[in-house]
């Protein structure tokens, strides 16, 4: 299991060194431009870090909202072109995954043609993953009652096994607290291949770092919920996600997810 940050904890996207900080295994690029990968690429080889990226990177000039399951046929037709652009971008830099939000947030949430889009989203995600060999993680959101709980993120799993799931811990802890986050790694298993982790209230009042044992703060989601995701999932990555602003990195929670992390990798019932 490779510990890994989110560039979402730069406050100037462009100082990818100060990542070096949380010595990171691996780093998820989030909505760079194409201009920036030859940096990318350079800055992972420099420092032995795997790559992988979150759609849409490279990130168009001009990009409408991140719609998959519509109901904008244009907004969905631009999510298809982002993720085909990032899982080729991905390939090309050898990433580890590539996430993609999968379904629509934002409303209205109409029940006629959600199917259409969503099938229409996850056969080319399939397509692609099958093409490129670069795993595609789809990642849970809250707010589309089309597909937002466990059961139904397995259903779309189900449906179309070559895909993966990025488990969005905020996301998850917003939907229905801990049980939830408990839900989802009971539901989904190993089709639950990385992990966002971070700490929120259940009003989404941000992506604040999640505290580690001793710090004297105590998270929202309990460490015995996630040391049973871990436990339960064995993820092949867990990413820090926390917003930029929050000042540097807890070394004991990276301590603490370290333990798991060499105690879990490399699966061994899967050799």
């Amino acid at each position: 299991m490779m510990l890994g940050v989110s560039t979402s904890v730069l406050q100037v996207k462009s100082d990818l060194e100060a990542l070096l900080e949380y010595k990171p295994d691996l780093v998820e690029f989030y909505t760079y431009p194409v201009e920036a990968l030859p940096r990318i690429r350079k800055f992972c080889a420099d420092h032995d870090i795997r790559p992988a990226l979150h759609t849409p990177t490279p990130h168009p000039q001009l990009m409408p909202r991140y719609c998959p399951t519509g109901p904008d046929p244009q907004e969905a037709a631009a999510a298809i072109a982002a993720l085909e652009s990032t899982v080729r971008c991905a390939a090309d830099l050898g990433a580890q995954h590539v996430v993609a939000h999968f379904p629509t947030p934002y409303p209205p949430f109409p029940v006629e043609g959600f199917e259409d889009f969503a099938a229409a989203f996850l056969a080319e995600a399939t397509r692609l993953t099958r093409l490129f060999q670069v795993p595609v993680l789809i990642e849970n959101m809250t707010d589309n009652p089309h597909c937002a709980s466990a059961e139904q993120y397995l259903r779309f799993l189900e449906e179309w096994p070559d895909l993966g799931l990025c488990l969005d811990v905020g996301h998850a802890h917003q939907l229905g607290g801990p049980e939830a986050v408990r839900s989802f790694a009971d539901v989904l298993g190993r089709r639950i291949r990385s992990v966002h982790l971070y700490d929120n209230d259940r009003s989404g009042s941000g992506h604040r770092p999640y505290p580690a044992r001793g710090s004297g703060t105590h998270p929202q989601v309990p460490y015995g919920v996630v040391a049973h995701v871990l436990r339960t999932c064995r993820p092949a990555a867990v990413v820090l996600e926390h917003d930029a602003g929050h000042g540097h990195p807890d070394r004991r929670l990276l301590e603490w997810l370290r333990e798991p992390a060499e105690r879990l990798s490399p699966r061994r019932d899967d050799q």
